[in-house]
């Protein structure tokens, strides 16, 4: 039997930031690097979001890293080293939380074009060329959709004119008990569009070059 994903009911979806007030984690706790964090109200993070934590004891629980959401008021995320324990003295949290709309009817999205850059490392005892992996590239998005003139269409122009980049999400399966966010941000690099066809419909296809990180959530 096949574990294949339906496309259908994928979205694309522009954040928009707003700050976090610095909040109180009430126990963090860890199992290898894995951190699970709760919170006595509600923590008002979603998936994907990278807040700062310090203050902690161990101080392996303490960086900035991407959470998952678990409940309203737990969540995980992984430290850059196993703490070793629970936390005895707990950290606070701070930093910036995006909230999603979707770019109106998209019919085609696409990630591609992420490669690693080869640096040339070839000396004069060299007995053929040598290399060493450069840093990740992480490519572009480039989609599709029914041209609405609705107003996240119109804001990715704005964004394009004005050089904006802006927080995105792709969301597969969203309807699924563990659908898949994968989170990035990036800024418009080519619109074309409307597009009108006869006996058809008005088209926009969009492209976006990928900056940063890609967190699978």
């Amino acid at each position: 039997m096949s574990n294949a994903i339906r496309s259908q009911g994928t979205k694309i979806q522009r954040g928009v930031g707003s700050p976090i007030a610095a909040k109180v984690i009430s126990t963090m706790k860890s199992v290898g690097t894995l951190v699970t964090a709760a919170t006595t109200l509600p923590h008002g993070l979603n998936s994907g979001d990278a807040p700062t934590f310090a203050g902690a004891v161990p101080a392996a629980y303490n960086g900035t890293a991407a959470i998952t959401v678990i409940s309203p008021t737990s969540f995980t995320y992984q430290a850059s080293s196993a703490p070793g324990g629970d936390a005895t003295a707990v950290a606070t949290y701070s930093g910036t939380t995006n909230t999603y709309t979707d770019v109106e009817e998209a019919s085609d999205i696409k990630i591609g074009g992420v490669q690693v850059s080869s640096i040339d490392v070839t000396h004069l005892q060299s007995a053929a060329k040598e290399y060493i992996a450069g840093l990740l590239d992480n490519g572009s998005m480039d989609f599709s959709c029914n041209f609405t003139n609705g107003p996240v269409q119109q804001l990715l122009r704005q964004d394009m004119n004005n050089g904006v980049t802006s927080p995105y999400r792709m969301v597969i399966a969203p309807t699924s008990p563990t659908p898949i966010n994968i989170l990035f941000s990036c800024f418009m690099t080519k619109m074309d569009g409307p597009t009108a066809k006869t006996d058809g419909k008005m088209d926009l296809q969009c492209a976006a070059k990928i900056t940063g990180a890609i967190i699978y959530a």
